[in-house]
Order: structure tokens, then sequence, then C-alpha cells
């Protein structure tokens, strides 16, 4: 018989959401894996994980449902924009970057022109906006 520290099932639940919580820093904020793994290391996430908090395990559909910002969003905050601001540096409509960050309209269906004019605008590569999951209509 093994003696385990954590429940097995807690284990399982909390080392996937630590995989989520990187892969979204590395790829969609662009992070580098040492600053993230630097800043995990010394958040009040990390000593909850070492106590084995089971409500860290809850935390990936929380902060969902708290967090329920687009990638357009989440880039143009970082980038310290307003949307206005981002309207007129990227020509794209206020409207319609409004519509984007309500989910109204999906990102992946813009036209390549606005892809190409946000990411000029937000300092990212074009390819990034189609790996946004987030802004799929469910």
């Amino acid at each position: 018989m093994e003696i385990r520290a954590y429940s097995e099932i807690y284990l399982n639940k909390a080392q996937n959401n630590l995989k989520h919580a990187a892969d979204f820093a590395i790829t969609s904020l662009n992070l580098n894996p040492d600053v993230f793994g630097n800043a995990f290391a010394l958040s009040s996430v990390s000593k909850q994980f070492g106590c084995g908090n089971p409500h860290v395990c809850c935390q990936d559909k929380r902060m969902r449902k708290a967090n329920p910002d687009t990638q357009l969003k989440t880039r143009r905050i970082n980038n310290r924009l307003s949307q206005s601001e981002l309207a007129s540096s990227s020509g794209v409509a206020l409207r319609q970057i409004q519509l984007f960050e309500q989910r109204q309209r999906n990102i992946n269906n813009a036209a390549a022109i606005t892809l190409f004019r946000l990411s000029k605008a937000l300092h990212c590569s074009i390819e990034e906006w189609s790996t946004d999951n987030r802004l799929q209509h469910s």
C-alpha cells in the first residue's frame, strides 16, 4: 500500500489546472515561461496548491465566469489602450471592436485586413487570433 500526501483526485485536477494556466499564460498572453513560473511560485495560489486546498481545483471554472474577457480585450488592456484608442490606431471601427469584445461578433470570422490591423496595433501576430477558442460562440 502506497501512502500519498495528497489524494490522487486532487493531484490530477490541480495538475490539469496548472497546465491550463501555464498554457494560457505562455501561448495566449505571450509570457516567457520563466516569468510565469516565477510569478506562480511567488503567488498565493502556489501556496494553496502546496497546502492541498481542494478549492484551487475549482478556480478554473470560477475564473472563466469572473473573467470572461476575450483575447482582444485582454491584449487591448495589456497595451493600455481604450477601445477608442485601439480603433484610432488600428483603423478598425470602434463598434466592431466593441462587438468582438462582447462576443456578439466572432473575431475568427473577421476579414484578414481587420485581423492584420488589430495585430499591428496590439503588437502580436495575425496567427494568434485563430488560437483564441474563447472567442468561439458556444
